[in-house]
């Protein structure tokens, strides 16, 4: 895995925590739809069930959920996808 790539997941997870946790926590609401940079929104379809599951795990390391979500195949590709579209 390339370092943009790494990048962009670390990217991805912030805006699902900056941009739509917060927003849903503070005003209520839901998830999808997302907010943040388009490019990220299908990467981040495909992390929100994983993070679903990581608030309501007791042990939060976020730097171990971004690694696991990293090295997962279908985030990978989507990684992929987003770099080439970023880069447009």
């Amino acid at each position: 895995m390339t370092f943009t790539c790494r990048i962009l997941c670390k990217h991805a997870v912030i805006q699902l925590i900056a941009d739509n946790e917060l927003r849903i926590r503070l005003n209520g609401g839901h998830y999808p739809p997302f907010e943040g940079h388009t490019y990220l929104k299908r990467l981040m379809e495909l992390i929100v069930p994983h993070w679903r599951k990581y608030l309501r795990a007791g042990n939060k390391e976020i730097g171990k959920f971004i690694t696991e979500m990293a090295a997962r195949p279908e985030v990978q590709e989507q990684l992929a996808v987003c770099a080439v579209h970023r880069e447009e």
